[in-house]
C-alpha cells in the first residue's frame, strides 16, 4: 500500500505536487483565518454586551442620584420654610421626570422578559411616588399661599410617606443594578472562555500547518525533486565519464523526474552501441593489419619464385576485393550508428532542457506561494488591527468607570454636608426647647436622608469597581489574543523562510540542468568527430576496393605474362 502511495506521488508532474502543497497551505491558512474572525467577533459581540449592560447600570444610578436630589429638596420645603425651595423642589421634579424618561427608554430597549417585569413594577413605584409629591407640593403651596406657616402637620406627614414610596423607588432601582451586573458577570465570563478556547484552537492550528508544511515541503523538495534529479545528474555525469556500467534508476516515473532518467537510460544505450561498434572497428583494423603483412609476405615470396607469386597475388586479389567490400559494409553501418547516436544526443539534449523548463517553472510557482503568504500575512495584520481596537475600547470602558467613581465621591461630600447640617439643626432644636421639636424631627429625617445617601453611594463605588475589574479583565484577554495572533504571524514568516530555501534549491537544480546541457552538447561534438572519421574510413575502404580490382586485373595480366613466360622459357 505504501508503494502505491508512493508512485502515485512520483506519477505526479512537479507543477501539480508544488500547486498540492500551496492549495494545503492555502486551506490550513484559510481556516485559521476564519477561526480568528469568529473569536474576534464573539469577543466584540460580548463586549458590546458589556458596555450595554454598563450604560444600563449607570441609567439606574443616575435615576437614583436624581431621586435623591429630589428628595433632598422635598425634605428641605419644611426647613427653609420659604416659597423659593418649594419652586427648586418643583425644578428638581421636573429634572427627575426628563432625567427617569430618558433613562427608562434606554432600560426598555432589548429589555428581557424579568427586566420588563421588574421595570413595570419600578414605573408603578415612580407614578405613586410622583403622585405623592405631586400632594406635598399642592400642600405647600396651600400653606405659602394662605400664610398658614405653623400648620404643616398634613406637609410633614406626605414628606415622610413619600420617604417610603422613595426607598420602595431604590430598592426596584437596586434589583434591576444588580441584574445587570450579573448579566456584565456573565459576558466577562463568557468573553474569558471564547478568548482562551479560541487562542488554544489558533495555536493548534498553527502547529498542525507548520508542521505539515515542512514535512510536506521536505518530501516534496528532497524525495520528489532534489534527490532524483540529482541521481540522474549523477548517472549523466557517469555516462559522460564513460563509466557505462552505472544503474539509471527513476525510469518507471511519469514526471518530468521520470523524463530525465528515461532520456539517460536511452543515452546510456546508445552509448553502449556506439562501444561495441568501436570494439568491432578495432577487431577489423586488426584484421586488415593481419592482411597487409600477409601481401607483404607474398611480395616476398613473389620475389622468390615468379610463378608462385602470381597465383598467391591472383587468390591475395580475390580475397582483399571481398573484404574491401565488407569493410566497405562495415563503415556504412557504422556511419549509420553514428547518425542515430547524434540523433540520441540530441533527445538527451532536448529533454534536459525540458527539465530547465520545468526547474524555472517551479521557481515562478514558489515566488506564487511567497505571494500568497504575504496575502495571509496581510490578514493576520487586519485581525491584530481589530484587536487593538477592541482593546482600546476596553480601555475606554475604564476611564469612563472611574469618571464616574468621581462624580460619586462628589455625592459622598454632599451627603457629608447634608449630615454636618442635620446635626446643626438638631443642637439649634434642642436649643428652641419645644419650639424647635418639629424642626429636629425634620433634622433626623434630613440626617437619615444623607445616610441613605451615603449607603447608595457606597453601593455605586462597588459596581464602579466592578465594572473596572471586568474591564481590566477585557483587556487582559485581548492581549492574549493579540499575543496568538503574533504567534501567527511568525508561523507565517517561517513558512515564507522555508520557501525561500525552496526558492534557492529550484535556482541550483536550474544551474545543473545547465551544466548537464552543457555535457550533452560535448557529447554531440565527439559523436560529430566520430562520424567524420567514419566518412574518412568509407573513403579510404572504396579507394582500396579499387585498388583490390586493379590488382585482379594486373595479376591476370600478370599471370598471362608468366604463363606466357613459361611457354617461351618451355618453348625455348
Amino acid at each position: 500500500m505504501g508503494r502505491k502511495k508512493m508512485k502515485f506521488f512520483n506519477d505526479r508532474k512537479i507543477k501539480t505536487k508544488i500547486l498540492a502543497l500551496v492549495a494545503c497551505l492555502l486551506i490550513f491558512m484559510m481556516a485559521l483565518g476564519a477561526v480568528s474572525y469568529s473569536g474576534l467577533s464573539s469577543l466584540d459581540e460580548n463586549t458590546n454586551q458589556m458596555m450595554d449592560q454598563t450604560t444600563r447600570v449607570r441609567s439606574v444610578n443616575r435615576v437614583s442620584i436624581e431621586l435623591a436630589g429630589l428628595m433632598y429638596s422635598e425634605m428641605s420645603i419644611p426647613m427653609m420654610d420659604d416659597v423659593e425651595t418649594v419652586r427648586s423642589a418643583e425644578v428638581k421634579l421636573k429634572e427627575f421626570n426628563e432625567v427617569y424618561d430618558e433613562r427608562m427608554v434606554v432600560l426598555r430597549e432589548n429589555a428581557t422578559a424579568d427586566q420588563i417585569k421588574m421595570l413595570d413594577d419600578l414605573e408603578k413605584r415612580v407614578d405613586l411616588f410622583r403622585s405623592q409629591i405631586a400632594v406635598t407640593l399642592a400642600e405647600a403651596n396651600s400653606i405659602y399661599a394662605k400664610n398658614e406657616k405653623e400648620d404643616d402637620t398634613d406637609l410633614k406627614s406626605s414628606i415622610v410617606k413619600n420617604e417610603q414610596n422613595a426607598m420602595s423607588i431604590e430598592e426596584s432601582l437596586e434589583a434591576l443594578a444588580v441584574d445587570y451586573r450579573s448579566g456584565i458577570e456573565r459576558e466577562n465570563n463568557e468573553a474569558t472562555e471564547s478568548a482562551k478556547s479560541g487562542k488554544m484552537v489558533i495555536i493548534s492550528m498553527s502547529t498542525a500547518a507548520t508542521l505539515f508544511g515542512m514535512l510536506f515541503g521536505y518530501l516534496l523538495s528532497s524525495q520528489g525533486i532534489a534527490k532524483p534529479l540529482a541521481r540522474s545528474v549523477d548517472v549523466l555525469k557517469k555516462l559522460a565519464n564513460n563509466e557505462l556500467d552505472v544503474e539509471v534508476k527513476g525510469a518507471d516515473r511519469k514526471d518530468e523526474v521520470g523524463d530525465v532518467a528515461r532520456a539517460a537510460e536511452f543515452f546510456k544505450e546508445s552509448l553502449i552501441k556506439q562501444r561495441d561498434m568501436v570494439d568491432a572497428e578495432k577487431r577489423e583494423q586488426v584484421l586488415k593489419e593481419q592482411r597487409q603483412k600477409r601481401v607483404q609476405e607474398l611480395i616476398q615470396s613473389f620475389d622468390i619464385n615468379a610463378t608462385q607469386t602470381v597465383s598467391t597475388v591472383a587468390s591475395a586479389s580475390t580475397q582483399l576485393s571481398q573484404t574491401a567490400e565488407s569493410m566497405s559494409k562495415i563503415a556504412d553501418e557504422t556511419n549509420r550508428q553514428s547518425v542515430e547516436v547524434a540523433s540520441a544526443s540530441e533527445q538527451a539534449s532536448h529533454n534536459v532542457q525540458s527539465v530547465a523548463s520545468a526547474a524555472e517553472e517551479m521557481a515562478a510557482t514558489v515566488q506564487e506561494i511567497s505571494r500568497q503568504i504575504a496575502i495571509s500575512n496581510n490578514m493576520v495584520q487586519d485581525a491584530m488591527t481589530k484587536a487593538e481596537a477592541a482593546d482600546a475600547s476596553s480601555r475606554e470602558l475604564v476611564d469612563m468607570s472611574s469618571a464616574v467613581g468621581a462624580i460619586a465621591t462628589l455625592i459622598e461630600d454632599i451627603a457629608g454636608q447634608i449630615n454636618l447640617l442635620a446635626l446643626n439643626a438638631t443642637i439649634e432644636s434642642a436649643r428652641s426647647g419645644e419650639a424647635g421639636k418639629g424642626f429636629a424631627v425634620v433634622a433626623n429625617e434630613v440626617k437619615n436622608l444623607a445616610t441613605q445617601t451615603a449607603k447608595a453611594t457606597e453601593q455605586i463605588r462597588q459596581q464602579l469597581d466592578g465594572v473596572q475589574k471586568t474591564a481590566v479583565n477585557v483587556a487582559d484577554v485581548l492581549l492574549s489574543v493579540r499575543e496568538a495572533i503574533g504567534k501567527v504571524d511568525e508561523t507565517s514568516a517561517t513558512i515564507a523562510a522555508a520557501v525561500e530555501e525552496q526558492a534557492a534549491a529550484t535556482q541550483e537544480i536550474v544551474s545543473n540542468m545547465n551544466t548537464a546541457t552543457q555535457g550533452v552538447e560535448q557529447i554531440n561534438g565527439g559523436i560529430f568527430s566520430i562520424k567524420g572519421g567514419t566518412d574518412s574510413t568509407t573513403a579510404a575502404t572504396r579507394e582500396v576496393l579499387d585498388a583490390a580490382r586493379m590488382l585482379s586485373v594486373q595479376a591476370e595480366k600478370m599471370d598471362g605474362e608468366v604463363k606466357s613466360f613459361l611457354r617461351d622459357i618451355q618453348a625455348a
